[in-house]
């Protein structure tokens, strides 16, 4: 039973990013009365991530919020910066997490990649917010072929805010695709680990270089999402009318044959499914496997944070955390 939810309040936006896997979405709210009847559904549910759009754009955001804490529910929030700065500070408060996105770790490239001057600043002044309310805050970086030599760069807002990177590997989604190459992949990882310390991984092929992963194959499935138009997905970056979450977990369990033979089988499970499939891939293992190339797997070792924390999306979704 899915203790977490992904929720889309909406997907109306200030901004329109190239690799946003919102984009084509028909634009929607849920109201107050919907999200009543999520939690109807799912009970036993302990943290709600609000995504997607810009939550604060939903004329319900506030009204939504203070309900699901009345419900004892952990809430977290994925913002670009404009719900953080826009909402009041009792209310931010509240929140048990906040991500705040960024590609970029300088105005210039990350304004231009928007595609709005002052996105930047924006989310610094947001970083800001959260850092005055003393909530757990991480920023959300969508790890792509453009930006990936970024990495090392963000140690000094890290530093400066107290705060975590949250990686989530592009999807290719959309017209264009920004996926990493199998070299970009590794370059990024041995990036990761000599510039910081791991709080969290639950992005399945890096079972191979972290052995005390928790995570059984890709933790979507066992998480929802449920989009702005009500339809409920096991992956945000899936059709949910498509592939419901029956067949998604379904597929988690057909290992691609090429891994039976893998020592970490029983942990990667063939790597990231939202992946594969959105690849084609369904029946092979994930493309940044090293093993079916016979290539050898990289000599790599994270130095794991003292303090591991507790974040809302460290077993919610394919993520990697590091401070």
């Amino acid at each position: 039973m899915a203790t977490s939810i992904g929720i889309g309040l909406t997907n109306n936006c200030n901004l329109n990013c190239p690799h946003c896997y919102s984009r084509p979405m028909k634009k929607n709210n849920l109201a107050l009365p919907q999200i009543e009847e999520i939690i109807k559904k799912y009970p036993q549910v302990r943290d709600i991530n609000l995504g997607t759009g810009e939550s604060i754009l939903n004329p319900s955001f506030g009204t939504v919020v203070r309900y699901i804490l009345t419900k004892g529910i952990h809430v977290g929030l994925t913002s670009n910066g404009k719900t953080v700065n826009e909402m009041d500070m009792s209310l931010l408060k509240m929140l048990k997490d906040v991500d705040i996105s960024l590609d970029y770790a300088n105005a210039r490239e990350h304004d231009t990649w928007r595609g709005a001057p002052g996105t930047f600043e924006r989310a610094i002044k947001a970083l800001e917010r959260c850092k005055e309310a003393g909530i757990n805050t991480s920023i959300a970086m969508a790890l792509m072929s453009v930006n990936y030599k970024e990495l090392p760069k963000f140690r000094e807002i890290l530093d400066k805010f107290d705060c975590c990177l949250r990686i989530n590997i592009y999807k290719p989604i959309g017209i264009e695709n920004f996926s990493l190459s199998y070299e970009q992949f590794w370059d990024s990882i041995r990036m990761m680990a000599n510039n910081f310390y791991l709080k969290s991984c639950s992005e399945p092929v890096l079972a191979l270089i972290v052995p005390d992963m928790t995570t059984r194959g890709s933790p979507c499935g066992t998480s929802i999402r449920i989009h702005p138009d009500g339809i409920e997905t096991p992956c945000v970056y899936m059709d949910g009318e498509k592939i419901d979450k029956k067949q998604f977990n379904r597929m988690k369990k057909r290992v691609p044959k090429p891994c039976n033979s893998c020592g970490v089988k029983g942990k990667c499970m063939g790597g990231c499914l939202g992946r594969r499939i959105l690849e084609n891939r369904i029946d092979k293992p994930d493309r940044y496997c090293p093993i079916p190339l016979k290539l050898e797997v990289p000599k790599i070792t994270f130095t794991y944070s003292q303090e591991r924390g507790e974040f809302i999306h460290a077993s919610y979704l394919c993520t990697i955390i590091l401070r």
